[in-house]
């Protein structure tokens, strides 16, 4: 990951700053004031990316990052464009753009809280297009592109303030759980899982076969329930023969049971239906009785229509005569009541009358009302328009006096700024031309501000250099010195390593001795003697010393490249300030005087545009009050005739109103109220009246149509009843029967002469069912002794059937116990084959899981053991740097003790200068920081190594070079400037000397806690 650009808006202490990365080197230096905002560059990459913020202000929220110079409402942003580069070389652009919550307030005055959003963008034929949706952004950017989580994107790419030196404190454990979130070790954990599922599922199913074997009585018990199993299958052999004989003996018995049971049952069959013959015997007398009964029964329903006729007949002529009386009766009441209203139609004729004339007061009345609402609508309209007509009199002399008020307001306005003799329209052209000469006096003194702070600035960054110069010139002296020391040093050394060699040849000889190859001066291919060695210490000072000169005269041309670097920067300094000063023809004010011409022309240009603002508001009320003004006239004009207009239709109105029924409204109302009441009433009574008179009559007509159909119809019954009678008495003469009467009484009913019928039948099947099976039977049995026998085969058949199923029972118990020593022995002899199968086929995945685990020699995990490797690699590369940084003195040396299951992730300090190991807490600041950077560097080129696609193309370093020495300075710088070719390389520090040897600057200025902070880019040389 490598930043371009950074854009800020209400971010922290900035308003809208932008810092463009392509401007600077690959490796700048982040400047400032304490509190200017600087840390808060590398925060607002975290929080673009992450949504999270490192270092101290990792506990912050997202509103506490919000600046407090924002407006409410205003939104807050971070724009993060950044590119990836991949193994292939290519690069891929990117931005990311993240808000922090804003309040924001609704029409009804509500105030809501509106979350943070994000979007992510990528390059894509010169157009940004939508990477992801804003919920898959966080995933894309730890899995996809940074590839790195946000915690250890905090570790090795952005090193916060008072972190820098955390990972080299860690314990053991902390390092663990750092390390796992850093390297590649999924594939090998899921590895180590699956062999550990499988051995805890073998593991699993070997207990169970144990417990299986041990709960069954062993593997040895097999051949003792086989011999069991054997005895059992010979019991129940001999109970099924003994079940077998006595199931023959039961169905013998249950046969003659049947035969004895049936000859029993015939011969109570054949006593029962003797019985029953002598009862239907008894009964015959009454038979015959009933069916004489049903024969004169017969011979009377013969005669029953003309008896049913001649009663129908006679019901008919005595309704016929009532009818009549009640028709005559009716007809004389209607007669009456019609001849009744009758004798009033000429009272209802005199209502009508009255109806007629309530209508015609009715009319009158109610036109005289509408006059009267007509006239109380024309005299609203007078009142209104004249009402309008003062109004907009009252309106008008107001706008006058308005308008006569913004004129003197203008000149006066004019007057204050020294305006006179003019009129008020040219004021505003006035002042805009006096505005326009202001803003020129302020471009003037603004030029001349910035051209003295820029002179100040060159002026202390000339006494800057100048002391840089001096004491890099006293840097080269001593270097040097220190130089032509270790020369010197190392001179002396080889002189007493020539003068050894030349008396201790033989030893000298003895080390260049191999088994197998000959002696060059005895020819010998065995050494069994050598000489002693000895020099061998000179030798290894030799070396160091060797080392030693390298490193002076490294430092020796360091120091001069510096001098001459500073000489040169202090010379263009000098031309700069130069420069200026003939652009200024020499008069350069100083800063102080500049910013208080530079206000002056501020507050007199502030004090015009407000003069200026407010003569322009007067001028366009001045326009509008006197576009209104001049239509006055006009308007009032109008308003007059309407008034006029609305005076003359009331007096016509007055002239039409009818007073002689008064003219109040009201009363005229209720009147007309009470004269359509009085006709509803009359209207009510003489339709009433018309009503009953129309249905007298209609009555009368009805009831004399009635009368007459009633006689008809009694003429007719008289005829019917005579023809009915005559008949009847010739058909009973043919009879036996005496009367009319005497053959009613032998009359039955269907279901009387049905249910005689019916018991005739019944008595008649009984008695031949009976002897029918008295014939069948013919059984001379003797029943007692029957039901002796059949009690005797039911005893023996029952005894029978207790002795089987006690036989059945056993076998059924033995046969049970079989079956389940059968399945004891078939599951144990399973259970054996499993334990067997498992342990030969799982019995290597076990112990590969036990090894993983930590259950081996060493005691120590898989994963750790993987980390530890890793970690060894991380040392190999710090220890590259951190020598070289400590001059020699210091290496990492990991400790192999360790915790329990975390052996080669604790480290100690290897001290050559004291020939022990210490550990990092007893460290200096300087040295802390050697350590730290060296570690950090290392893990980003190991992580890189193994990431599987991460380039990480940046690193950023928030302060820590404060507690080095110069020397120590110097190497810092040297090791950061040599990783600059293969990344960016971003800093943040206080320290003069790294101001003067990195010359790419992002300078973050604030000029007061009352004022956000601003960024400016500068590059030297």
């Amino acid at each position: 990951m490598k930043p371009e650009k950074l854009r800020m808006v209400n971010f922290g202490p900035f308003m809208d700053e932008t810092v463009d990365f392509t401007s600077v080197s690959a490796m700048f230096l982040v400047t400032g004031k304490t509190g200017s905002g600087k840390t808060m560059i590398f925060d607002a990459m975290t929080f673009a990316l992450y949504g999270k913020y490192s270092g101290s202000r990792s506990k912050l929220t997202q509103e506490q990052m919000r600046s407090s110079f924002a407006a409410p409402g205003e939104q807050a942003f971070v724009e993060f464009t950044f590119s990836v580069t991949g193994h292939d070389g290519s690069a891929k652009k990117f931005r990311i753009r993240r808000t922090l919550p804003t309040d924001h307030t609704s029409k009804s005055g509500t105030v809501s809280k509106k979350p943070s959003e994000s979007s992510l963008q990528f390059l894509n034929g010169g157009k940004w297009q939508a990477y992801c949706d804003q919920k898959e952004i966080s995933d894309k950017i730890e899995k996809e592109i940074i590839r790195l989580k946000f915690s250890d994107f905090s570790k090795i790419v952005i090193l916060p303030q008072g972190e820098f030196a955390n990972f080299l404190r860690m314990n053991s454990n902390e390092r663990t759980e750092a390390l796992k979130t850093l390297f590649p070790q999924k594939e090998l954990d899921d590895l180590a899982q699956k062999i550990k599922n499988r051995a805890d599922e073998a593991q699993q199913q070997l207990s169970k076969a144990e417990d299986t074997i041990a709960d069954l009585g062993g593997a040895a018990n097999i051949p003792v329930l086989s011999e069991e199993i054997g005895k059992l299958s010979s019991e129940i052999g001999v109970l099924s023969e003994k079940s077998r004989k006595l199931d023959a003996k039961i169905q013998e018995s249950t046969e003659k049971i049947a035969r004895a049971d049936e000859r029993l049952s015939n011969t109570r069959k054949a006593a029962a239906a003797q019985q029953a013959v002598t009862r239907l015997e008894a009964e015959r007398a009454d038979i015959e009785r009933t069916r004489e009964m049903l024969g004169k029964a017969e011979r009377a329903s013969k005669i029953a229509p003309l008896i049913t006729n001649a009663g129908r007949a006679e019901k008919a002529l005595v309704d016929a005569k009532n009818d009549v009386s009640r028709a005559e009766a009716n007809l004389r009441d209607a007669k009456a009541a019609e001849q009744d209203l009758s004798a009033r139609e000429e009272e209802n004729e005199e209502k009508r009358g009255k109806i007629r004339d309530y209508e015609r007061d009715a009319e009158s009345t109610g036109a005289t009302i509408e006059k009267l609402e007509s006239l109380a609508k024309a005299e609203e309209e007078k009142t209104r328009a004249e009402n309008e007509l003062a109004r907009f009199r009252d309106a008008a002399a107001a706008d006058r006096r308005a308008l006569e008020t913004e004129r003197e307001a203008l000149l006066a306005i004019a007057e204050e700024s020294g305006i006179g003799g003019i009129s008020p329209e040219s004021v505003p052209q006035k002042l805009l031309e006096k505005v326009r000469d202001l803003e020129g006096e302020k471009h003037r003194s603004e030029t001349s501000l910035k051209t003295a702070r820029e002179a100040e600035k060159r002026r202390r960054q000339i006494g800057i250099l100048t002391e840089a110069e001096a004491d890099s010139a006293a840097e080269k002296e001593q270097a040097d010195r220190n130089l032509a020391a270790t020369k010197e040093i190392l001179e002396s050394l080889e002189a007493q390593q020539a003068a050894f060699e030349r008396n201790n040849a033989a030893s000298v000889l003895a080390r260049a001795l191999r088994p197998g190859i000959p002696c060059p001066v005895c020819g010998s291919k065995e050494h069994p003697f050598p000489a002693k060695e000895g020099g061998t210490s000179l030798e290894d000072k030799i070396a160091a010393q060797k080392a030693n000169v390298a490193t002076a005269e490294e430092k020796a041309a360091a120091a001069n490249a510096k001098l001459i670097s500073v000489k040169s920067t202090l010379d263009a300094e000098k031309a700069a300030l130069s420069q200026i000063e003939r652009d200024a023809d020499g008069t350069i004010p100083s800063e102080k005087e500049a910013e208080s011409a530079f206000g002056n022309a501020i507050a007199l240009l502030d004090d015009a545009e407000s003069r200026y603002s407010r003569a322009a508001d007067s001028a366009a009320k001045i326009s509008e009050l006197a576009e209104k003004v001049s239509g006055i006239a006009k308007t009032e004009s109008e308003l007059s005739i309407k008034a006029e207009k609305a005076a003359t239709i009331l007096q016509e109105t007055k002239k039409t109103i009818d007073g002689s029924h008064g003219t109040d409204k009201e009363s005229l109302k209720l009147r007309l109220e009470s004269i359509m009441a009085s006709i509803a009433e009359a209207r009510a009574q003489v339709e009433s009246f018309d009503d009953m008179i129309s249905a007298a009559r209609g009555t009368v007509k009805t009831d004399e149509a009635l009368l007459e159909n009633c006689g008809e119809r009694l003429a007719q019954a008289k005829a019917d009843a005579a023809e009915a009678t005559s008949a009847l008495d010739e058909k009973i003469a043919e009879t036996e029967f005496e009367s009319a009467d005497d053959a009613r009484k032998w009359l039955l009913g269907d279901g009387e002469k049905e249910a005689a019928q019916n018991r005739i039948s019944r008595w008649e099947s009984e008695l031949s069912a009976q002897n029918a099976i008295i014939a069948s039977v013919g059984s001379d049995d003797d029943e007692e002794s029957l039901a002796r026998l059949l009690s005797d085969l039911r005893d023996s058949r029952e005894k029978a059937r207790n002795e089987k199923a006690a036989a059945d029972n056993e076998k059924a118990e033995k046969t049970l116990e079989m079956e389940r020593m059968i399945d004891k022995r078939g599951i144990l002899s399973a259970a054996v084959e499993r334990r067997a199968r498992i342990e030969k086929e799982e019995g290597a995945a076990i112990r590969l899981s036990n090894d993983l685990a930590g259950k081996n020699p060493k005691k120590t995990q898989f994963s750790s053991w993987i980390l530890a490797m890793y970690f060894s690699e991380v040392v190999e590369f710090a220890n590259e740097r951190f020598f070289r940084l400590s001059g020699g003195r210091y290496m990492f040396r990991i400790e192999t003790g360790g915790s329990k299951g975390k052996q080669g992730l604790d480290i100690a300090i290897e001290d050559y200068s004291l020939g022990k190991t210490r550990p990092p807490s007893t460290l200096s600041g300087g040295e802390t920081f050697q350590a730290s950077i060296s570690l950090a560097l290392a893990l980003t080129d190991v992580v890189c190594n193994h990431s599987g696609g991460i380039r990480l193309d940046s690193i950023f370093i928030d302060e820590g070079f404060g507690t080095l020495d110069p020397e120590s300075l110097d190497k810092a710088l040297e090791t950061l400037t040599q990783i600059q070719g293969q990344r960016m390389v971003g800093l943040i520090s206080h320290v003069e000397a790294m101001e003067m040897e990195i010359k790419s600057h992002v300078v973050v200025d604030k000029a007061s806690e009352m004022n956000s902070s601003t960024i400016r880019i500068e590059n030297w040389g």
